[in-house]
């Protein structure tokens, strides 16, 4: 139903962009520029001299951030919600039950050595950051796991920022920017590589996401990054609005 949905709202947009739409401003003049510069403003500064793309690509973005979370993002997180309810792993336990059990009982007896295990200094937590003991999810792992998982989320927002605020500059090689950016690449990727040497459940589950860390963490960073496009005054309603 919920494809079906945004299938019919595709449909609508685009059918409504053949009919409403106007060829002339694929062409605008230069007369038609001073026209507009006489009656609009916009925060972007002036409007550019018409044609394709006038607020550039820095425009484009802010505009689609805009779009998305005004209809797709405030109206859709509460039915995924609502849907993810059917992918508990209680629905399967009639089929599963007894090789959960078994993976539950392997996971006390390898992960209890592994927790109660004293850490060595630096070069113990770091192998095992990268080379997990166990084949089969801990406390531990899971513990690695949400705790880079935060750490990822305050990364990617800091670089969404610099990107949002900043893009000219960073792709221009400022000294400073640059330099900050690359090191956030690094740490992000050194983060995401910890998250995927982590053992996984292997148990069978009716929703997985696939491509585990990649997926969820591209689409984190897009989300942030076009959330870095809203203005002030939309994030003082949003504030508003959830006080509310």
């Amino acid at each position: 139903c919920g494809l079906l949905k945004y299938v019919q709202d595709a449909a609508f947009i685009i059918l409504s962009g053949f009919i409403k739409g106007d060829l002339h401003n694929w062409k605008l003049t230069e007369h038609d520029y001073a026209l507009a510069t006489a009656v609009f403003t916009h925060s972007l500064g002036p409007v550019g001299a018409g044609g394709f793309v006038p607020f550039d690509f820095e425009g484009v973005l802010q505009g689609a951030a805009t779009c998305f979370y005004a209809f797709v993002g405030f109206a859709a997180i509460n039915p995924r919600g609502n849907e993810v309810t059917v992918y508990q792993p209680d629905q399967n336990l009639g089929k599963n039950e007894k090789t959960k059990e078994k993976i539950e009982m392997k996971f006390r007896v390898e992960g209890s050595p592994l927790d109660s295990e004293p850490e060595a200094g630096t070069s113990n937590i770091l192998k095992s950051l990268w080379f997990p003991t166990s084949t089969f999810p801990t406390r531990k792992s899971g513990q690695i796991v949400y705790g880079c998982a935060f750490l990822l989320v305050l990364l990617l927002t800091i670089l969404s920022l610099i990107l949002a605020q900043w893009p000219r500059l960073v792709f221009s090689g400022d000294p400073v920017l640059t330099t900050v950016a690359v090191l956030l690449l690094l740490l992000i990727s050194g983060v995401t590589v910890i998250i995927w040497r982590q053992p996984q459940d292997p148990s069978p589950l009716t929703f997985r996401v696939p491509a585990l860390p990649v997926l969820p963490l591209v689409s984190i960073f897009l989300n942030i990054y076009l959330m870095m496009q809203m203005s002030t005054w939309t994030w003082t309603l949003f504030g508003i609005w959830n006080a509310i």
